[in-house]
Parts: C-alpha cells; structure tokens; sequence
C-alpha cells in the first residue's frame, strides 16, 4: 500500500512533474502535510473522506465521475476531469489513491489496508452554546477551537447597534474501526458525503421550575395550575440540506415566543441561533422584579435541548448519529477573560469520574496549570478586587514576566517554596462557605453540586486542584516554551483531535462555578451523573432541563450580582476611557436591566490589556 508521499507523486507525475504549470484546478497538492491534504476543499467540496474511496471527490476527479467529467460527457457534470486538459491517469495508479483512501490516508507506505468493520457517527461538539443577542440579521459562530476566543468578524454590534447572537456550529464525524476493534479513522462528514437530517428541540421551562435555590419544593407561578403553559417548547424540528432555516419558537401562555432558529452551513452542517433577549412579564399589575431569581409572571428566551442527526451516506442504511445538546445562554460581555474553572473543566471533572482514563496522570505546566495562573490575572480587567491582588505590578500577578514564568514552570527545588505559596492560596474543593477567608478564587459562594442543599467556596474543580497540587511538588512536565503558545486555528486541527477540540471549546469560554445559580447552566454540569458519557448529556433529561433552575428573567440576575460573582461574563468594574468604571450603572433597578442589557459594552483586548469598548451612546457609566 501506498503512503502520502507516492499519493503527491502520482499527482504531479499526471501534470508533467512536481514544477509543472497546472491550469484549471491547480496543483493544490503541491505544499500540504498530510494532514492539510486530507482537509483540503477543492471547487468548495471536500477533497478526501477518510476510509470511503467511493465517497471522495479526488478518485471521482481522477476517474471522471460526476460531478466531474464534464469534459468527456459524464452525466451531471460539472467539473473538468482531473488532470485537466492532460491524459487520464493509469487505472492502477488510481486503485492505488483508492487503497490509500480506503486505509485511512496513512502517512507511510507499507502494511495491508485494515478493513472497516464498524462506523460510528458522532455530533460534536457534545454541548454546545448559543448566546441571545438583540440583532435579528447577524450573528457569528462561537469558538471551535480551544484558546481562540468567541468574537465576531468586526464589532459586537450591528449596524443599528444591536448585539449580533453567537451560534453554535454543530459538525458530524464518522469514526472507522477494524476487525481488531481499533480506531482506523476519522473523518468529517458533511453534505458532500451524505444526506444529513438534523433535528432539534429547544425549551425554556424556568417559569414551571423549582424556586431556587433547589431543596424547598415550591414551584415558580405555584398558582398557576396549567403546568404546561408555562414552557416554551419549539418541539422536534428537522432540517436536511445546504443554506436551509427553520424557525424555532413557542408560547408562554398563550403567547408566542421565537426561541430562535436553526439553519445549515453551506456544508450541511448544523447552525443554532438563540433568541433575542426578549423577557417579558404576563403577570398581574405593574410589571415588577423583587428577586434576582424567582419573579412570577416573567419569562425570558434562553434554553436548551437536545441535538440529534440521521445519516445516510451513499446507498447504506440511515444510521443516527450519537446526540448532542445545545444550551442558548445570555451573552459574554468579556469574551477573551475566563473564570479559574470553566464548565469545560467541570464537564472534563466529570468525565474523569465517568472514565478515569479520560485524562492523563501526568500534569503539564503549560496546559494545565499555566491556564489556571493566566485566569486568574485577566480577572483584573473586570473586578477591582482582582486587580488589587493580581494586577501588573502586584505580588501575585503570576505572568506578569517572563523570568517568574520561567521559574514557576521549572519542577526543581529553587521554585519549591514559590509553588507551594501559591497552591496553598487556593481554595480546596467542597470547602464550607465562610472557611475560605480571602483565597483563590476571591469570588462567592454557591452550591455544592453533590449536595445542592449545602453552600460551598467556589474553587477549583478537584481534577484542575489535584493537577495543581502535583505542580507545588514539583511533579510536572517541565514544557514551558518560553512565551505563550498561539491557540490554533480550527482548520489547523489535525483531523483527528478535531472532535475533542470542538467539545473543549464549546465550553472553554463559560462559567464554572460558583453555581448560584449561574450564568450558562447551573449545578447539573458539575454532576456526573448528568452524563451518559463525557460530554453526552443524560438523554432522561427533558429539553429545558439544564437552564430551568436558571434566574428568571435572566436579566435580574446580572443586575443583583455585582460583586465577586462571574465577573468573566457579567463584568463588576472594567476600564472605560483610561478609568475604572462600574460596568453597570449605579442607577439601574431590575427593570432597566431588562430594558438595556444590550446598551452596555463589551471588555475587549486592547494593548496588554482590555478596555471596555461599544457601550451605547447615551448609556451611563458608573
């Protein structure tokens, strides 16, 4: 069997030679790893579909199978014939690149080509994330590679000044074994691979939930006696095909709710966009807001549910894929600052308990402990207090140089007492609230996800303080480059990891904790018994689950907890024009915050910092 070097070279030997002009397609081989090539999109179609030599536009190329062959009158043509202009290449050489396909697109010649026994079809990412924005026309695809941050092509604003929502991008992966039971290959599989029929279901049942906290109950509108009105429910709705959109709405009793709408890329695959940030009150009397949670007569257009797909790839038998979940949650107002623990690390905490092999025993300095140190110094570009003790200049300001990287990242004994002065600032997992006194994180208190009827210190997650307890004895990896590694565009993801990188970053970017209740979800993520596999929610859990203990409206909660809360998606203090500001005004009550959430600006890189940028004309600052 053939390797990827003898691909390249059959490919340049039917042009003419690897320096040969090449018209029409190009010589678009010319250049690429392997694992470039196997990614590779030509005339917007994918060029390779890892194990499925039937299913790839470069042996249909080469053979003159529709959609190419316009040139020698194949039906339904559209492409030229590759090589362009030039004689076809030998049938031999072509069952050669169909072998080398079928095997996984090995990087190496040699071997016998491992059958497919089994194909399995997944959704990732298996949570995604939606955000609410007030733009009914712009939106942008929220992060899909791991460290590269959710922003939009331009400002956060439309053209009107309304905030464009965040969707999530959901993909399909076909994992390959053969007859030993091992993982032959991964590829993504979109419309130019098979018919894809997506189907989603969004809810939002707050206003039919428990009161929170949980443990009392009692029902949010306990009058009420039409538990059913009460949720918004899109119900199951399908879409199949390129550039298609579906509306997703519901009715709170009686009225109608746009949830949002689900759409398909160019590629088939799944886009879902959220609601508006509409809430709004059907009680009696006055409109009024008395709790930063529990508001009867109220609904919001945040939710959650379940991602599902069928798969019919050329004549076999529809397969569904493993389901996702998708959560539509307010926006992140600074996008490129996270808490100490996110819900990806509550969810890979998780997913450790589910499958201890899940994660490495060994701890990195670079990806597991430097992240935590980053996260807690861009705190103080929105919270005073962080800035008091992790600003530049100040002791604890972990990254502030280079040389105390240096020596932080180094396992041997002269960084000993440095490492565990650190460590023993943070707080232990579980610890009862009001033990922690002033340590890490400085944030408040919140629920113990074991023991919802318990309150805790927000801390770590006990993997991330296991893997910090091993860096203060110095058993790490010593793999500190020098300087911060550049996250890695999403197409730059060999294909393989490709999968796990859509699950990291679907979550990287959300809060983790304290859960009281939360921002994007509450308690249930830090469970594991939340999870049918990591990062696969329960399919028991009915849609509306994840976000029905959430506060209600949304809004009461971002304006109540304007303190040591989460202050890396709803900002307390943030740098507006050179001087520190409160990023809601001191004079907004509940209902303001319902009325302008989408007035106030967004914390944005500026320089080595970040500055609060496109607050609206005319809103106040504190």
């Amino acid at each position: 069997m053939i390797g990827f070097k003898q691909v390249i070279d059959i490919l340049d030997a039917s042009v003419g030679g690897p320096s040969a002009p090449v018209g029409a397609h190009g010589a678009f081989w010319r250049g690429l790893t392997r694992d470039q090539f196997v990614q590779k999109r030509v005339f917007g179609r994918a060029l390779v579909a890892l194990g499925d030599s039937a299913a790839s536009n470069l042996a249909k190329a080469l053979k003159g199978e529709a959609p190419f062959g316009s040139d020698i009158g194949a039906l339904g043509a559209t492409f030229p014939r590759m090589p362009a202009g030039r004689p076809p290449v030998g049938a031999t050489e072509i069952a050669e690149i169909e072998g080398w396909i079928d095997a996984g697109c090995p990087e190496e010649a040699g071997g016998t080509p491992t059958a497919i026994l089994r194909r399995v079809y997944s959704i990732h990412p298996g949570i995604g994330i939606a955000r609410i924005g007030s733009s009914p026309t712009e939106w942008f695809v929220g992060p899909e590679a791991p460290g590269v941050a959710p922003l939009p092509t331009g400002p956060f604003r439309d053209a009107h000044g309304l905030i464009k929502r965040q969707a999530a991008r959901f993909r399909l992966y076909e994992y390959c074994y053969g007859e030993d039971g091992k993982l032959v290959s991964v590829r993504e599989i979109t419309a130019d691979h098979a018919k894809i029929t997506w189907t989603v279901r969004m809810a939002n049942r707050k206003a039919a939930g428990e009161i929170f906290p949980p443990g009392s109950g009692k029902l949010r509108n306990q009058s009420v006696t039409d538990r059913a009105s009460l949720v918004i429910d899109s119900g199951s709705q399908s879409i199949e095909g390129r550039d298609q959109a579906v509306r997703m709405e519901g009715s709170f009793r009686g009225r109608q709710v746009p949830l949002g709408e689900i759409r398909t890329d160019p590629a088939g695959r799944l886009i879902v966009l959220g609601g508006f940030g509409a809430s709004e009150y059907l009680g009696d009397g006055p409109r009024h807001i008395d709790h930063f949670a529990n508001n009867d007569g109220w609904y919001d257009d945040v939710s959650d549910g379940p991602v599902a797909a069928m798969v019919e790839v050329l004549d076999r038998e529809p397969v569904a894929a493993d389901s996702a979940w998708v959560i539509v949650t307010p926006p992140k107002y600074a996008p490129e600052i996270n808490s100490m623990m996110t819900l990806y690390d509550q969810a890979l905490n998780a997913a450790s308990v589910l499958d201890p092999a899940i994660v490495p025993s060994s701890v990195s300095f670079t990806a597991d402990v430097y992240p935590i140190l980053q996260r807690v110094c861009d705190l103080q570009w929105v919270n005073a207090t962080a800035r008091g003790a992790h600003g530049h200049g100040a002791a604890q300001h972990f990254v502030d140089a280079a040389e105390r990287l240096t020596i932080l990242a180094d396992p041997g004994p002269q960084a000993a007492a440095e490492r565990r002065s650190i460590f023993d600032k943070i707080v232990p997992p579980r610890t009862p609230a009001g033990q922690a006194g002033r340590r890490m994180p400085v944030l408040n208190d919140g629920l113990d996800p074991e023991d919802p009827s318990r309150s805790i210190e927000a801390s770590l997650t006990a993997l991330q303080y296991e893997r910090m307890r091993k860096w203060a004895l110095g058993s790490f990896a010593a793999d500190w480059p020098g300087s911060v590694p550049e996250a890695i565009p999403f197409e730059l993801v060999p294909i393989e990891q490709q999968p796990a990188a859509l699950d990291q970053a679907a979550l990287d970017f959300c809060i983790g904790g304290p859960f009281f209740p939360g921002i994007e979800a509450g308690y249930l993520l830090a469970r594991a018994d939340t999870y049918r596999a990591p990062f696969r929610i329960q399919e028991t859990f009915e849609p509306g689950a994840l976000t029905a203990n959430m506060a209600l409206p949304w809004q009461a909660d971002f304006l109540a907890c304007n303190d040591e809360w989460w202050p890396a998606q709803r900002p307390n203090q943030v740098v507006h024009n050179g001087a520190s500001v409160e990023w809601v005004p001191p004079s907004f009550q509940y209902l303001d915050m319902v009325d302008r959430w989408d007035q106030l600006g967004f914390v944005v890189r500026d320089g080595d910092g970040f500055v609060e940028k496109e607050r609206l004309e005319g809103t106040p600052v504190g």
